[in-house]
């Protein structure tokens, strides 16, 4: 399943490593969210930084280490960017665009008056994944940039949130020569070891995909 490929691949750039990090938590409710931010950072993120996820929506909420703000947009932002030189410039390029796509779609938790919770808050933030990484053109990367990225971070799991990544996916075009690229470099067993994925299913989808480009 295309589908799931591309979904992994997107979850591999955000920093789901299989040998570095323990198995984390985002469903966790803050004690009481504070106050809105003030901060101009807070309503205009810095472009190519990762303070916005401790700075602007830690402080508020308090979700903790195994929160989304801390143990998951921080971590994997800071991880990435600091790994950065085994992409080339047109891949560190979508890098940033993408970190700041995440933060952006964040900004009115930070700011505005009505609070949510923390679990909201990670629900809506992977619900944002696929838009921002298919809209800075994950598919329009090198296999360069593509090999980089999954050996940076690897591939562990699917995220549970299927439905934002299916219509971005729908929408989406030319993603053609990743996917050929994926097939290429048999990649299909890693996933289907990892993630139950069927083969079968996905070489259908392989067939009709290709077929698009031609």
């Amino acid at each position: 399943m295309f589908e799931a490929l591309l979904w992994a691949f997107i979850l591999a750039f955000a920093g789901l490593s299989v040998a570095q990090i323990e198995p984390i938590s985002y469903n966790v409710l803050p004690i009481r969210a504070g106050p809105p931010s003030t901060l101009s950072q807070c309503a205009n993120p810095p472009v190519d930084d990762c303070s916005f996820y401790a700075t602007c929506l830690e402080s508020r909420y308090q979700c903790g280490p195994n929160g989304y703000p801390i143990g998951y947009g921080q971590h994997f932002c800071q991880k990435f960017s600091d790994e950065r030189d085994l992409l080339d410039a047109q891949g560190q390029e979508w890098m940033v665009n993408t970190m700041h796509c995440l933060q952006k779609v964040l900004v009115g938790n930070a700011i505005d008056a009505q609070a949510t919770t923390c679990t909201a808050l990670s629900h809506q933030a992977f619900g944002s994944h696929a838009e921002c990484y298919l809209k800075n053109g994950v598919c329009t990367l090198g296999p360069h940039d593509w090999e980089a990225i999954f050996e940076i971070v690897g591939i562990k799991t699917l995220f549970k949130s299927w439905d934002a990544f299916k219509s971005s996916f729908e929408a989406a075009a030319g993603c053609g020569a990743f996917f050929a690229w994926v097939v290429e470099n048999d990649l299909f067993q890693d996933l289907e070891r990892r993630q139950g994925v069927d083969n079968r299913r996905c070489a259908r989808s392989s067939n009709r995909l290709l077929m698009d480009t031609e």
